[in-house]
């Protein structure tokens, strides 16, 4: 990441403090907690998601759901293009992201994870998140977080972005 993403993913995730004494674990269902501890997931999810997509160059899911919890319960997860659940290997990724609560190593983490994996955010042409949700109630106020938070965070990686970029 250059210094002006950098900076821009840090001026954007102070709003995004993960819930203190939470720890949160990416598993084959995605995220699952009481909805009202979900937003700082949504915003670090939907970066993952960006990334994921300007790596393979392809569209990324991005859902919104809890399937068959309480009521009170959502959860988030992620469909690689092959339309099975988030890589393995990205799974540790997902779980340090959801849980870093230093806004500055959140930004170290990114940028290390994106060294790492070679994901070029320097004349990235577009990526595309194809968002969804379940019924609930708190699915809703959930989809439109994660729909502003990747608008921005392709923007600010320097994605060409309209409303085609994301889909609901």
């Amino acid at each position: 990441m250059n210094q002006e993403q950098s900076s821009l993913v840090l001026q954007s995730s102070s709003n995004f403090s993960p819930p203190e004494g939470v720890k949160l674990s990416y598993g084959t269902a995605g995220f699952r907690a009481d909805a009202t501890l979900l937003k700082s997931t949504v915003y670090r999810v939907g970066i993952l998601a960006a990334l994921r997509s300007i790596q393979t160059k392809s569209v990324i899911g991005l859902m919104i759901t809890a399937s068959h919890n309480q009521v009170s319960d959502n959860g988030i997860k992620i469909a690689d293009p092959n339309g099975g659940m988030l890589s393995q290997l990205w799974e540790p990724f997902a779980d340090s992201l959801a849980n870093v609560a230093d806004p500055f190593e959140l930004v170290q983490l990114i940028s290390d994870f994106v060294s790492k994996e070679i994901i070029p955010l320097d004349n990235v042409r577009s990526a595309e998140i194809l968002l969804g949700r379940d019924t609930r109630p708190s699915g809703e106020y959930l989809l439109e977080a994660a729909k502003q938070v990747i608008l921005f965070t392709l923007w600010a990686f320097g994605c060409y972005t309209d409303a085609n970029s994301v889909v609901i």
